[in-house]
Formats: C-alpha cells, sequence, structure tokens
C-alpha cells in the first residue's frame, strides 16, 4: 500500500505550538513527549489515512488522541492526508465542511 504523504494547515501547526508551550509552562519534558505523541499518531494515518471517524456533515474525519481532537481530510487523488486543526475536545466540536 502506497503511503499518504502528511500535510500540516497553518492553523494546525499552530494548534501544536500551543499545545506544546501551554504543557511547556508546567513540564518541558512532558511537552516534547506529549508533542511527539500526537505527531506519531497522524504520522500513523500515512498508512492508515481511514483510521479516523468521520465527522459528521463534512468531508473531515478526526482521530482522538485525548484530550485533544485532531481534524483532517483524505485528499486520494493527491495521496495527501491534510491535518487541518488540532483541539481540545472541550472545546465546541468540528462541523466545518472544508
Amino acid at each position: 500500500m502506497k503511503k499518504h504523504k502528511i500535510i500540516y494547515r497553518e492553523r494546525a501547526k499552530r494548534d501544536l505550538r500551543e499545545i506544546f508551550e501551554y504543557i511547556a509552562e508546567d513540564n518541558l519534558d512532558k511537552a516534547i513527549e506529549f508533542t511527539a505523541y500526537i505527531m506519531t499518531t497522524i504520522e500513523n494515518l500515512s498508512e492508515y489515512p481511514h483510521l479516523g471517524r468521520k465527522i459528521a456533515n463534512s468531508n473531515l474525519r478526526k482521530i482522538i488522541v485525548p484530550p485533544y481532537v485532531i481534524a483532517y481530510k483524505i485528499m486520494e487523488s493527491a495521496q495527501t492526508i491534510d491535518i487541518t486543526e488540532i483541539r481540545h475536545g472541550a472545546r465546541k466540536p468540528i462541523i466545518r465542511k472544508n
């Protein structure tokens, strides 16, 4: 099976940076470990793009790395996974169509 390329949108990059900075305020080692875990989970999508569940009323999918929700779009024609955002699960649900 051909691997999909992972693309982080600017919002997702900013989200990941903010998660890191928030955790690093208390514990730098945990911040490094947790953001690496998020990125490893995302990298798994390159081989298993349908791992996440569909988000209702949208063309996005999501995977969960508690307490965060990673939203992404599969672009089969380009063999890419578009990481659109990484947000805390307690925030308003992701319902956008793109």
